[in-house]
């Protein structure tokens, strides 16, 4: 495991991960100021934020064989202690957020209602990846009344990714069945799935 990349990466941490999308949406806002004299403009910014949807959904069409052996994350702060290699037969979903992060603070209670509707057979895991302290990690943790187990030192494993929130989610049988943002439609369905037998 020792060859496999960190995701706690200061890129995460200081927010410059998101340098180049901002250039992307530069690049989009521009077309958009010449939308109503070039046509053609109008098409390719409607093909651009399309395209820039499809990558946020972080959903591959074909997922990449993984296992949940793959991954590892940081000590537990708060709640249960979980072991990877002793789920009893239950689902895992790690929720990778940041202490810094907007999107994922508006998250939180979201994912402590999913957490709550599926903890019979799912486990949970909110695994803080920006290096914050445990007392700042605990302060949300405390003001969202969340219930699942949070770790800190990030979250270590095969796949790459540049931006936060981001999860994983394995069936029983510890296969990855879902990597991308923890939202929308297909993120439910596969967290349903994840507590099927």
């Amino acid at each position: 495991m020792s060859n496999l990349p960190i995701i706690n990466s200061d890129s995460v941490k200081s927010g410059t991960a998101d340098a180049p999308r901002r250039v992307e949406y530069s690049s989009v806002f521009s077309i958009l100021d010449h939308m109503k004299t070039q046509p053609l403009c109008f098409a390719l910014a409607i093909m651009l934020f399309a395209a820039d949807s499809t990558f946020t959904t972080g959903q591959d069409s074909k997922l990449p064989d993984l296992k949940l052996s793959d991954f590892k994350i940081g000590s537990v702060v708060s709640r249960p202690v979980v072991d990877l290699k002793n789920t009893g037969g239950k689902g895992v979903v790690i929720d990778a957020w940041g202490v810094n992060r907007g999107p994922c603070i508006a998250l939180l209670p979201e994912m402590e209602k999913l957490a709550s509707r599926n903890s019979k057979d799912t486990i949970f895991i909110g695994a803080e990846c920006q290096g914050s302290e445990t007392e700042a990690i605990m302060k949300l943790v405390t003001k969202n009344r969340l219930s699942y187990t949070i770790t800190k030192s990030g979250v270590e494993g095969p796949v790459e990714w540049s931006s936060l929130p981001y999860s994983f989610v394995f069936d029983p049988s510890g296969n990855l069945i879902y990597h991308g943002r923890p939202t929308g439609k297909d993120f439910e369905k596969a967290v349903r799935r994840a507590g099927k037998q």
